[in-house]
């Protein structure tokens, strides 16, 4: 389900907007509306839906004012703009601003209804792309340290000669001349953990490993040594990163 949030000064047109979609059968959750931007960007901070649809005129911050805040601090929700002002100056300023589209009042059911359709398949789409190439980075971060932690296996059992360390280290970017390095080892354990059975490993360790993943493979400064992956037993990682005296 996408979020959705309305910003619409007149009571009437708000609760027609509301109660006159059937927002679920389209994919979206009605999160809430405002009268007015003053009053709406805190709760779209709150909220952070995946579709704002706003008014242009309305007292104290206008539509406008409203969407440019929210392009940059929420630059991937998408807004739909509704107006009972057939102006092309507006519909400019919206094409700049990179609204998906400006509806003009009487809202039409019909229409709406289209725009959330088309709406919905796009954002989906999108997310789609973004999964993969979030998927493919992840993936290339991974093999990334897979291959540094090889590397530095290979010096401790001798497996390179000093030229080859020199020129491996320079190829992956691993300052190999650094006087000092520091050495992190820490275990995510569960008191839960007894040693046999899956069950044991909990969700929220489950879900602390996967944060700590994205933390270590997203800073290819770090080098990791040891990631227990292949049983439930509690993990040890170790890292390090050059050191310099100040």
């Amino acid at each position: 389900m996408y979020k959705v949030f309305l910003v619409e000064d007149e009571n009437v047109v708000r609760e027609g907007i509301r109660k006159n979609i059937l927002w679920e059968q389209y994919g979206f959750q009605y999160t809430g509306d405002a009268s007015d931007g003053e009053l709406a960007l805190p709760l779209i901070r709150k909220i952070q839906p995946d579709l704002l649809i706003t008014d242009i005129k309305m007292p104290f911050m206008n539509g406008l004012s409203l969407i440019d805040l929210v392009r940059k601090e929420l630059p991937r929700t998408k807004i739909v703009i509704i107006s009972g002002y057939d102006d092309f100056s507006y519909a400019q300023q919206a094409i700049r601003m990179g609204v998906e589209q400006y509806l003009l009042k009487p809202i039409i059911k019909e229409k709406l209804v289209e725009i959330l359709i088309g709406l919905h398949k796009k954002m989906t789409e999108e997310q789609r792309q973004q999964e993969y190439i979030e998927s493919f980075q992840r993936e290339a971060q991974e093999y990334e340290n897979f291959s540094r932690r090889r590397f530095f296996e290979q010096i401790v059992t001798g497996g390179l000669s000093v030229s080859e360390i020199s020129e491996t280290a320079k190829t992956m970017n691993i300052d190999i001349n650094a006087p000092f390095y520091n050495i992190v080892l820490f275990s995510l354990s569960s008191a839960e953990y007894d040693g046999s059975v899956p069950e044991s490993y909990t969700e929220n360790l489950a879900a602390v490993q996967d944060e700590v993943t994205k933390f270590i493979i997203g800073h290819t400064e770090l080098i990791l040594f040891r990631w227990n992956i292949t049983t439930y037993a509690p993990m040890s990682i170790f890292f390090l990163k050059p050191a310099y005296r100040t």
